[in-house]
């Protein structure tokens, strides 16, 4: 039997908070801003949502380099990142660059990928 998860107030402030960002969140960056909320999760309930949530497939987990696990909405769309050295920013480039095909040994399949960029945003140049 498959049990039925609830859309629970602090699963929609936490959605809420990651479709309001412009980039990937960590579960400190997402309990900070869920504190300005009416909701106002405690840290526990923002990990069990985040848990859930990716469950269900309803967020994406981030493997960061530079600061850890972090989340973001899973709107459909395959994106990678890009790393600005100097502010510390992180973007999301939607897309792909990777064509597997060719490019893996034979006998080989990719099940996922994660691609960072790293360099210099435009407003650092």
């Amino acid at each position: 039997m498959i049990k039925k998860r609830r859309n629970t107030s602090q699963k929609e402030a936490i959605a809420k908070i990651l479709s309001a960002s412009i980039r990937p969140m960590t579960a400190c960056e997402i309990y900070r801003a869920g504190r300005k909320s009416p909701v106002s999760p405690d840290r526990s309930t923002i990990f069990r949502n985040l848990k859930s949530l990716l469950s269900s497939g309803r967020i994406l987990k981030i493997k960061h380099p530079n600061i850890g696990t972090a989340y973001r909405l899973n709107n459909g769309i395959h994106c990678h990142y890009f790393y600005c050295k100097k502010c510390k920013k992180t973007i999301e480039l939607p897309g792909c660059c990777i064509n597997y095909k060719g490019f893996l040994p034979k006998g080989y399949t990719a099940e996922e990928h994660e691609v960072f960029l790293y360099g210099t945003c435009k407003s650092c140049v």
